[in-house]
């Protein structure tokens, strides 16, 4: 996992499995967007357990025009 950060209590966050359920992606490609980088994971205290922005989700999923650039 390339990059964490603390959760806001503003934003909503899924598991992996959901996460692929909404990108219409395995569970594996999302694992490999936060090895990545593209998707920041965030760790939900006490259980440790990986969550990802629903926010960040949908802005990586949306359709590329020819001068954007997502690393």
């Amino acid at each position: 996992i390339k990059r964490e950060a603390p959760m806001s209590e503003h934003q909503t966050y899924v598991d992996i499995r959901h996460a692929a359920r909404v990108a219409e992606v395995s569970p594996r490609t999302v694992r490999r967007w936060m090895d990545e980088g593209k998707l920041t994971t965030y760790r939900v205290p006490i259980s440790g357990r990986v969550r990802v922005s629903v926010s960040e989700l949908t802005f990586l999923c949306q359709p590329m025009t020819n001068d954007d650039e997502r690393t």
